[in-house]
């Protein structure tokens, strides 16, 4: 009896999840839905299907719902339970989908650094990004929905003080980008995954906790992807503080983080050694 209830409730959950499904598609005719369809079409023209479009919409989707739910649909209890849940779904995102970048920001500071093939590659991740945000977030409100499930936040300004905001994001985004490339490529986790991950998870969890005033997104696949679908209404921002916070202020952080890397390790921006050698006579 005990299993034919467990099963009886799997297909109910199941049921629910597909409904949720149909009701995401059918919300999300207009902004979303168009938005996904473009630019997921704009990334498959624009670079390798599988490394490019799959990695970065898969992961990005699997990243907004693993980690803006830790706290609001599981992990409840107490707020260490939802960080650590939020820690494991950054996790589990980067090990089941392969490393994806999820982040524009982060994506900008590989291309800075010269790890991405060119602007091409960086145009598909980006647009792949975008509308993996878009879809994670739509469809996580769906099945919300269907199931009666709280819907959860996402980053917004609300009222604060736009320039606050955007400085919050600038910092909170370069110290992440920071945490990857250090982590990634200069200290010794770079060969330790099972060390290197946990550190980047607990870096965002202190950023996102620092720099509190715009959300943070320090990503703007996030900051677009709650904007346009992660509530009842769908529309694509109309507004200019939006985009200074979320895009250009984030991008900006990451480009910063990039030259001090560039600087601390004698590294090149966009092909720029930030370190002049000096002339031997």
């Amino acid at each position: 009896r005990s299993l034919d209830r467990l099963t009886a409730r799997g297909a109910r959950t199941a049921t629910a999840m597909l409904v949720a499904l149909a009701r995401a598609a059918e919300d999300c005719y207009g902004a979303p839905a168009v938005l996904v369809v473009a630019l997921s079409a704009a990334a498959l023209l624009l670079g390798n299907w599988r490394e490019d479009v799959a990695k970065e919409f898969v992961g990005t989707a699997m990243l907004i719902a693993t980690t803006c739910a830790a706290g609001v649909w599981w992990a409840t209890a107490t707020t260490s339970q939802a960080w650590l849940a939020h820690g494991a779904g950054v996790i589990l995102t980067d090990f089941l989908v392969g490393g994806p970048h999820c982040n524009p920001s982060v994506s900008l500071a590989m291309l800075a650094l010269g790890r991405l093939g060119g602007p091409r590659q960086f145009a598909a991740r980006v647009t792949a990004q975008l509308a993996g945000g878009v879809f994670g977030y739509r469809l996580c409100y769906g099945i919300a929905t269907a199931l009666r499930l709280p819907h959860f936040p996402g980053p917004s300004l609300g009222y604060a003080d736009v320039r606050a905001a955007a400085f919050d994001e600038a910092f909170a985004t370069a110290g992440l980008c920071s945490a990857v490339v250090l982590l990634s490529f200069e200290l010794p986790t770079k060969n330790f995954y099972a060390l290197k991950m946990p550190l980047v998870a607990a870096a965002i969890r202190l950023l996102i906790e620092t720099f509190p005033t715009a959300g943070p997104a320090m990503n703007p696949a996030i900051g677009f992807g709650w904007e346009v679908a992660g509530r009842a209404a769908c529309a694509v921002p109309g507004y200019a503080e939006h985009y200074i916070c979320y895009w250009a202020a984030s991008a900006a952080g990451a480009l910063a983080a990039m030259v001090g890397y560039a600087l601390l390790f004698d590294a090149s921006v966009f092909g720029v050694r930030m370190r002049p050698r000096l002339k031997v006579a």
